[in-house]
């Protein structure tokens, strides 16, 4: 994967990663037409444009794997959801309302921290490969 690719998978799963710290008692997902939903910077980067909104094969050619590999099967997330619904019903749109809500957001951001540095030591070994390719050039052009 080329270094340009890598710093837009990078930047999008920043954005995913403060969208989801920013997660309090007031402020949950966002959506355009509905201010309660929050979209996935990372989704919309690997989305395959043909299937309908709202579903994605989290690959593709350009971006690979999603940053975050499946978010809907990760246990973090999951574990977060039954939270969610098991003490929270009536609040669909995921706002941290309780200690344990807080924890498990903090859990996530903290899987989300560690996808984002995999990535960044990815780019950094691409720009160490590509400086020895540059030294090599140089020698044999001697």
């Amino acid at each position: 994967m080329d270094k340009k690719t890598l710093e837009k998978k990078i930047e999008a799963a920043k954005k995913d990663r403060d969208v989801w710290e920013g997660f309090s008692k007031t402020r949950g997902q966002m959506k355009d037409d509905d201010p309660q939903f929050e979209p996935s910077f990372s989704c919309k980067l690997v989305r395959n444009p043909a299937l309908p909104e709202g579903y994605t094969y989290c690959k593709n050619e350009e971006f690979g794997n999603c940053a975050f590999y499946r978010c809907k099967d990760r246990p973090s997330y999951l574990e977060w959801l039954e939270h969610h619904r098991l003490y929270h019903p009536k609040d669909d749109h995921l706002y941290v309302v309780c200690n344990e809500c807080r924890i498990l957001r903090d859990k996530e951001v903290a899987f989300m921290d560690e996808a984002i540095s995999k990535l960044k030591r990815e780019l950094g070994k691409d720009e160490l490969r590509n400086s020895l390719a540059d030294v090599a050039k140089k020698l044999n052009v001697r």
